[in-house]
């Protein structure tokens, strides 16, 4: 990027302002010093062929000092060369010739340097020429060793992948079949408490009337109290109940275990009343399945979170969903 309008100078030699904006940028650096001396010479021409000849004795006598740091021969012949042109300036020819002879001695090895690196570089060219036909030869064999192995490699692929395909087919299709009777076992657990509500409610119309029979004098009072202990006995019993926790314990394998690990005294109605909230029923319809009112509902909610020690700020839903995956965790 420094270059650039060191570039455009060259290009435009009326106008100095590239090499101005060139110098700028590297002139308060230390590590550029190598090429501060060249920028300062250029400038030093500059202001001699516009007449500036204080600027032009300024600027050859700063070059001088950073002599040492310059690398090129061509850049040392150059500072030489505008350092004469100062001296001539100031009328003081021998030392104006004592420079010009350093010009010339580092222009002389500049052109050394270059043919001695265009001799190198055309030696390297044919050594290298030379090892291009000694590696084609090589690579040639090498590579009919190589397609052979690639050949078997790509076939040894591709029934590899082959059979990778299958055994994911068959693992995806197992998969598909794991969830479908998930599914099914969820619908069936569903259907499972639904029949129970339904029972429930039948049951519990039956013992109303019953009751309403009985004080009308419809029905006479044995038959009514033995009635309604058969139907007490039903309410209580929820036939469907273990075929409700089998299928439960399908959808959500180890659940009810570890909730009874975490609270070994946990009655089995509040484990009935955590499978039902982990089933995301509310509590009108908990009510409604555990014969219980609603504000029962609540009030077992609060001891359940107070057995199982749920802290603060954990909802109790949360916290379920939680024990039940436990690898989440």
């Amino acid at each position: 990027m420094n270059l650039l309008p060191r570039n455009l100078y060259d290009t435009y030699r009326d106008s100095a302002q590239y090499l101005y904006k060139a110098y700028n940028e590297i002139k308060d650096n230390p590590r550029f010093r190598f090429i501060r001396g060249l920028y300062l010479s250029l400038l030093a021409n500059h202001c001699y062929r516009v007449g500036e000849f204080d600027s032009c004795a300024y600027y050859a006598n700063r070059s001088y000092e950073d002599l040492p740091y310059v690398r090129e021969y061509r850049h040392k012949a150059i500072i030489w060369f505008n350092i004469s042109m100062s001296w001539i300036v100031r009328n003081k020819l021998d030392s104006a010739l004592k420079c010009r002879i350093r010009y010339e001695v580092y222009m002389d090895s500049a052109r050394m340097q270059r043919r001695a690196s265009e001799v190198l570089r055309l030696s390297a060219l044919h050594e290298l020429g030379a090892r291009e036909e000694a590696y084609k030869a090589s690579l040639f064999r090498r590579n009919m060793v190589i397609v052979l192995v690639v050949v078997v490699l790509v076939s040894g692929g591709l029934l590899l992948a082959m059979w990778q395909n299958r055994r994911h087919l068959r693992q995806k299709m197992k998969a598909m079949q794991s969830e479908l009777e998930l599914e099914k076992a969820k619908r069936k657990m569903a259907a499972t408490a639904l029949t129970i509500e339904e029972k429930d409610k039948v049951l519990g119309t039956l013992k109303t009337e019953l009751s309403e029979m009985r004080h009308e004098g419809d029905i006479k009072e044995g038959d009514a109290r033995r009635l309604e202990s058969t139907i007490k006995s039903h309410l209580l019993e929820h036939d469907n109940d273990e075929a409700f926790q089998n299928m439960f314990d399908v959808v959500n394998p180890g659940f009810t275990e570890r909730l009874r690990a975490r609270c070994p005294n946990l009655a089995e109605s509040y484990v009935k009343l955590a499978c039902y909230i982990l089933m995301e029923l509310d509590n009108k319809k908990i009510a409604s399945l555990m014969m219980i009112r609603l504000e029962s509902v609540h009030q077992s909610r609060w001891r359940l979170r107070q057995r199982l020690n749920i802290p603060e700020g954990e909802t109790l839903e949360s916290f379920l969903r939680r024990l039940n995956n436990p690898q989440r965790q």
